[in-house]
């Protein structure tokens, strides 16, 4: 084989090798047993989602039509995640019932660039902590403004200060460290839980919801549990949303039966607002973001190593 054979032979390989560390599962979903201090169980489930991956489609309750005097109509999580042909749906945000079926959603709510409830700012303390993707998949957890919901694909939030409770409504997990002795609601209780992390490059999502109020299948966790297990599955930042009955989780891939976590109800309580996932196998090619480079033929295959790390560092999808 010649020199410029090998050249390209090696070329190849180490292309496929980039290729391969950027490839991961759009949506993973893991069963949690966890036992806390004094011996109890938490119990639940944990999903790591794939915002570079082209075929995943974010999806949260879409605004109603204007004048309706309302955010939102309360859907249970399981018929709205059939209704979207979601993959994987969980509850937002929390919210206020104003009558009947009809709701007030707290904080923001973005779907699709359009926003079904404003940012909530309390006082001079600001906005609440919430989830902010962009149009380029890149999530952010923190307070955001209004403009930043605006320019928003998707948002939800959690619930900062408020007059009624002297917990501050800090991040569950804030720069890696744990801060949930001071996030909302109720932080040194063990409930069911419902929270979204973001790894440090905002390229993956890690949801989890833990059941709760049930001694006999699991007892729930505090919010410092809860932040100190996200820790160790890799969130950089994390919003605790609402929980309690409302705290759900479904996952149905394909024509598999649906995986479903045990409500503290006994049954999906229909909630304000939901966040999920779908995968649009059928429009990969025809909607998939392109972040491409022309590469020249490198001098070496350390020179060729390095170029194709930085390109992985600044998520190029695409090599010519």
């Amino acid at each position: 084989m010649t020199r410029s054979a090998c050249a390209a032979v090696a070329l190849a390989l180490v292309f496929m090798a980039f290729l391969a560390t950027n490839a991961r599962a759009q949506i993973t979903v893991e069963t949690v047993t966890r036992t806390l201090g004094d011996g109890t169980t938490a119990r639940g489930f944990i999903a790591f989602i794939n915002l570079t991956d082209p075929k995943l489609e974010l999806i949260t309750t879409a605004p109603l039509p204007p004048g309706t005097g309302y955010d939102a109509t309360l859907t249970r999580t399981d018929t709205w995640a059939a209704s979207v042909g979601a993959t994987l749906a969980v509850n937002a945000n929390f919210f206020s019932t104003l009558s009947g079926t009809n709701a007030d959603i707290i904080g923001a709510s973005v779907s699709g660039n359009r926003v079904a409830s404003p940012v909530r700012t309390y006082g001079t303390n600001g906005p609440d902590p919430a989830l902010s993707i962009s149009i380029d998949r890149i999530a952010t957890i923190g307070p955001i403004s209004q403009n930043t919901a605006n320019a928003s694909l998707v948002a939800v939030a959690g619930i900062g200060p408020s007059d009624t409770d002297s917990d501050p409504g800090t991040l569950l997990v804030t720069d890696g460290v744990n801060t949930g002795a001071t996030a909302r609601v109720q932080p040194l209780v063990r409930n069911p839980r419902t929270a979204v992390a973001t790894n440090q490059a905002g390229t993956l999502l890690i949801v989890a919801v833990i059941d709760g109020r049930q001694p006999s299948w699991s007892v729930g966790m505090t919010l410092p549990e809860l932040g100190a297990y996200l820790i160790e599955r890799g969130a950089w930042r994390a919003v605790n949303l609402d929980g309690g009955g409302s705290s759900s989780f479904w996952y149905k891939p394909g024509s598999a039966a649906a995986t479903v976590n045990r409500p503290s109800d006994g049954a999906f309580r229909a909630v304000a607002n939901h966040l999920g996932f779908k995968i649009n196998t059928d429009s990969y090619r025809t909607t998939r973001q392109i972040r491409g480079a022309w590469l020249r033929p490198p001098t070496s295959l350390a020179t060729l190593e390095t170029h194709l790390a930085q390109l992985r560092n600044a998520r190029v999808t695409d090599l010519f």
